[in-house]
């Protein structure tokens, strides 16, 4: 079991979504629990409410080069100009057929 003290050390390293989801997770003692309200109290978070309302998710938008939009942008344009050439350009297999000469 770990000492207030020590926990208390490591608390303090964690975010503030941290601590609220060890909390919520229920899987604390009560000493760790304690510990941790108190920290978050510290800081100025107000437990009980952060305790009820869902949890955030982060939204994370990838970074992207303006080189790299210019070859997706590049790729679909292949892509597109693919799907045209296949419509108009590829025959139906009854006129392959039909194409063919006789003897």
């Amino acid at each position: 079991m770990a000492a207030p003290d020590q926990l208390g050390q490591e608390f303090e390293t964690l975010a503030d979504e941290e601590l609220i989801e060890r909390l919520r997770s229920g899987d604390l003692t009560q000493i760790a629990s304690d510990t941790a309200r108190r920290e978050l109290a510290k800081r100025g978070v107000d437990v009980d409410r952060a305790l009820v309302e869902p949890p955030s998710v982060p939204v994370q938008i990838p970074r992207v080069s303006a080189t790299t939009l210019q070859r997706v942008r590049r790729g679909i344009g292949i892509l597109n100009l693919i799907g045209v050439m296949q419509q108009y350009f590829t025959p139906e297999p009854a006129s392959v057929m039909d194409s063919l000469p006789t003897r």
